[in-house]
């Protein structure tokens, strides 16, 4: 519960909207937050049936151990020390080569092109490893399975091909230099026989024979571990299995993704729905956006009373710190305050009669006025205010006095509110409104609704000051400027707001014509027939004589009856 006191605002200068806070995002996902849920549905939605129509891939791998040959390129770089003397990287890059790709193509018996081939096909080299993961991607697992494995395959064929071939070619290389060596022996052989002997060609001649020929024996050497060598490239340590469940689409990526935009399109058409909506939601928006103090905040469920609260109550309590915050402003004399709604709902009739029982708590006699003619006529409801501006009752045959709060009196609307509505506006009600002044320290008057009808801005005048009744989530911000403004302008103070929830607004209010304990009324108003016209002309009525039935209600009205005070909302 939380009451404050502030000078009423300028409506002209009303305060704009401050800086966003994190508790003002937090309040937008309470309001809008079937907003937010609709965009997860929707986007999981979207998601799930993207991911149901997408065709299914599947992925088979087949896992090959390399082993390094008498021909195998050195390792260099991130590679090296991964494989001896086998680059894996490189060998990696040679699975999804041409040769190897026509080959594997040849083993499935064709039906897939090179690219279709390239593009399913992905290898990985797992650390500190010698092998090679190949992995292919197909639209049926037995296809992924016999893509993997023909790519294994083919890959330890295509490698060994190329060991063989360059074994033969460095064979056939080193047989050439020792063809080159056998001729420059014969050569020297030839030199050294011509030479005379001891001479120094003789001496040159041997000794480049005898190198000639241990160059030729270490050729010889080189060539006889490569003829004899069986060159092993590899060999397929896991061979590739039908994949049991599809590799892609991926259930969770998919919808994943799917809650992901589901909550940022979500988020952001609540965003963009909220910044469009210019109702009232929260307390804090009537201080921030229109610049008016919020006197009481009420909890939800507190106007559903059908009678004034206990005090005792924290929602009570909360009337009375309002009752004697609206005292003290107000100070000494006799003071009419307006209580009017800024939009539908009956809420406004709760908070004017347990202001007014806060105001006669106090200790001053205070009169209650339900001044809201806009509701249908009832025969059944109390002659009251409609019946005095029509000169058709006295005083005393319309008020009451409940039980509960004895130093307040109450005068309901009345049963003719039809043909009493537009005099509301006239000046005979400001001029029943000073002879209530008269006879009160303080008259609380509910009137219509400022969206409804003009009833308060033609009573501002009269009156010292107002509270509007906000009813959250229901108010707009330019209504509620609106309201300020024209009461503002016709002399009366607007003291501030009393906000009530969405739930409690709706309710309908407590009834002032409702039968409420009584007690005789001593001291009553004086009678106003020579005040108030009843008819459209201006001429005032004569007053209607005594009968019976008068006799009757007067007798009636100085009886207890049973029920608590309420203020008039069907």
């Amino acid at each position: 519960m939380r009451v404050s006191m502030g000078e009423p605002p300028d409506a002209a200068s009303a305060a704009g909207p401050a800086d966003t806070t994190l508790g003002d995002y937090a309040a937008l996902l309470r309001r809008r937050w079937w907003i937010v849920a609709g965009g997860l549905a929707a986007g999981l939605a979207v998601a799930g049936t993207v991911f149901a129509v997408l065709p299914r891939a599947y992925t088979a791998t087949s896992t090959v151990q390399v082993d390094a040959m008498a021909t195998s390129t050195p390792a260099t770089g991130p590679s090296a020390g991964r494989a001896g003397e086998v680059n894996l990287d490189t060998e990696a890059q040679l699975v999804t080569s041409a040769e190897v790709g026509e080959r594997a193509i040849a083993a499935l018996g064709g039906g897939v092109g090179y690219p279709e081939l390239r593009e399913g096909t992905a290898v990985t080299v797992p650390p500190n490893s010698t092998v090679l993961e190949i992995s292919y991607t197909a639209p049926t697992p037995e296809r992924a399975r016999d893509g993997a494995q023909a790519l294994a395959e083919s890959y330890l064929e295509q490698r060994l091909d190329v060991g063989e071939r360059q074994v033969r070619s460095r064979i056939r290389a080193l047989e050439n230099e020792i063809t080159d060596r056998t001729d420059d022996l014969d050569a020297w052989s030839e030199r050294a026989a011509e030479a005379a002997p001891g001479s120094a060609d003789l001496l040159r001649a041997q000794t480049q024979l005898q190198v000639l020929g241990t160059d030729v024996a270490a050729l010889r050497d080189q060539i006889t571990p490569l003829a004899t060598a069986e060159l092993v490239p590899g060999r397929v340590i896991t061979a590739a299995r039908p994949p049991e469940a599809p590799s892609r689409p991926v259930p969770v990526l998919w919808l994943g993704g799917g809650l992901m935009t589901g909550l940022l399109a979500g988020l952001a058409l609540a965003w963009w729905t909220d910044r469009r909506d210019r109702s009232v939601h929260r307390p804090q928006d009537v201080e921030r956006r229109v610049g008016l103090p919020v006197l009481l905040d009420l909890p939800p469920g507190s106007v559903a009373a059908t009678g004034p609260l206990s005090p005792h109550g924290r929602t009570g309590q909360g009337y009375h710190d309002l009752g004697l915050s609206v005292a003290a402003t107000l100070g000494s004399g006799s003071h009419v305050v307006l209580v009017t709604g800024t939009g539908p709902g009956g809420a406004a009739d709760a908070v004017a009669l347990n202001l007014a029982a806060a105001l006669a708590r106090t200790g001053h006699d205070t009169l209650l006025v339900g001044a809201d003619l806009t509701v249908p006529d009832d025969d059944g409801d109390r002659p009251g205010l409609a019946e005095l501006l029509l000169a058709a009752a006295y005083p005393a045959e319309v008020e009451r006095r409940p039980a509960q709060v004895p130093a307040l009196r109450v005068i309901g609307p009345g049963r003719q509110r039809a043909r009493a509505a537009d005099l509301v506006q006239r000046g005979a009600m400001t001029r029943l409104i000073e002879k209530f002044r008269a006879g009160a320290r303080y008259v609380v008057v509910r009137t219509a609704a400022t969206t409804d009808r003009a009833d308060a801005t033609a009573m501002a005048a009269a009156a010292d000051a107002a509270v509007l009744v906000v009813e959250l989530g229901r108010t707009r911000h330019d209504t509620l400027t609106a309201a300020v403004a024209k009461l503002s302008r016709r002399g009366a103070a607007v003291l501030g707001a009393v906000t009530v929830p969405p739930a409690s607004a709706a309710a309908p209010g407590p009834e002032i014509s409702a039968p409420v304990p009584t007690e005789a009324v001593t001291e009553s108003l004086p009678r106003v027939t020579d005040a108030v016209p009843a008819d459209r002309d201006g001429s005032a009525p004569a007053p209607r004589a005594a009968t019976g039935a008068d006799a009757d209600a007067a007798g009636q009205a100085a009886e207890p009856e049973a029920g608590a005070a309420a203020l008039p909302r069907p």
